[in-house]
């Protein structure tokens, strides 16, 4: 499989295909993966076997993943900073576009942030399926709403 270094919107749709447990589990097998091999951090899609990797061992990985990455996510796309913006208009806009293009512009905004790529479209995904769908009729401010309700305490 070719290095993609852009996350269209088809693999974009194929991630939000996935329940939340599974991509939980997909960020856990990626981390695993750059830890073995860096050079592929930079692909949105990298030749990673799941099967290659313990179930108990990436379910932990990924959800230590999500519990510090969701924070960081959430204070760039949520928060008010003048600095994060364009990334917030551009999240709104794509996602006035269809679901699928609301993942590739927050992965985007996450790499922005230095989060890899191979791990930002999956994040993207679970972000866009845990608060951004359940909030779509009430719009982006109900989502950080929402998001910002599960949160840590202290931690924004």
């Amino acid at each position: 499989m070719a290095t993609k270094t852009e996350l269209s919107t088809d693999t974009a749709q194929e991630l939000l295909e996935y329940e939340p447990d599974e991509l939980v589990r997909l960020l856990g097998v990626r981390q695993a993966a750059i830890e073995k091999d860096p050079s592929i951090q930079g692909s949105f899609d990298p030749d990673v076997q799941q099967e290659d990797y313990a179930w108990a061992d990436v379910v932990t990985v990924g959800k230590r993943i999500w519990n510090t990455l969701h924070i960081q996510a959430y204070n760039f796309v949520c928060g008010d900073d003048e600095e994060s913006k364009e990334w917030r208009e551009r999240i709104i806009g794509a996602l006035g576009v269809s679901v699928a293009a609301g993942v590739v512009a927050l992965s985007n905004a996450l790499i922005s942030i230095g989060i890899a790529a191979a791990l930002a479209g999956v994040l993207a995904a679970l972000l866009i399926k845990h608060f951004f769908i359940p909030a779509a009729k009430d719009g982006y401010e109900t989502a950080c709403k929402l998001w910002k309700e599960e949160l840590p305490q202290g931690s924004e």
